[in-house]
Order: structure tokens, then sequence, then C-alpha cells
């Protein structure tokens, strides 16, 4: 009698982890992207940081903010792209971590599977022994 109602309940927590695993994977793949994309970002911003260091200081440019453009100092252009580049940083450290955290997750979901699957087969072994 046990076993028909522990069937329905272990498929239900299988399936819960299951779907723990898959939305895990769905969300170290986005965090992947995000650091991916950051990194172009951050990549972008040296370069063009090092391109606009080559012009005179006095050298007045434009820099672009949303859909229009400002026209400022070349120090104070300099400025917002390195704490842009700053800030890019700090975002990828705690996608990160984020990332180091989703894994364990998974680890640990793939590891309550894996038990399950092993006390199942257990008990099947173990009452087929009994019936015979």
């Amino acid at each position: 009698m046990n076993s028909g109602i522990a069937d329905p309940e272990l498929r239900k927590a299988f399936n819960e982890l299951q779907m723990k695993v898959v939305d895990t994977q769905n969300k170290l793949t986005l965090a992947d992207q995000q650091i991916a994309e950051l990194q172009q970002k951050t990549k972008r911003k040296e370069v063009a940081q090092k391109q606009l260091e080559i012009f005179p200081t006095e050298t007045k440019m434009y820099f672009g903010c949303g859909k229009m453009f400002v026209l400022d100092e070349k120090s104070e252009i300099l400025t917002k792209m390195g704490k842009d580049v700053e800030v890019n940083a700090e975002k990828i450290k705690a996608l990160e971590s984020q990332k180091e955290l989703l894994k364990r997750n998974q680890k640990e979901a793939e590891g309550n599977i894996r038990e399950m699957i092993a006390v199942k087969r257990q008990t099947t072994t173990g009452q087929s022994a009994a019936a015979v």
C-alpha cells in the first residue's frame, strides 16, 4: 500500500528537481550572455579611451547620451568612460559570484535526483527480492 502512495510523491519530487535543474541551467546561460555583453562593452570603452587620449587635452568632444550628443571636455569624457569600465567590472564580478552559486545549486539538485533514483532502485530491488 505504501509504495502506491510513495510513487506519485516520488514522481512529483523528481519533476520538481528536474524543473529546478533546467531553470538553473537557463539562469547560467543568461549570466554567461550578460558577462559576455559586459566584457564587449568594456573592451569598446577601453579602445575608445585609448583613441581619445591621442587628442590634445583642451579638445572639446561630443559624447553620446541617449538620443543626443553632449559637448564636453576631453578629461570629463575620459573620466566618465573610466567609471563605466569600473561599473562593468563590478557587474561582471557580481554575475560571476551569482554563477558560482547557481552552479552549486545545480550540482546539489542533480545529486538529489541521483539519490532519489538510487533510493527508488533499492526499494524496487528490495520489493522484487522479497517477492521471490
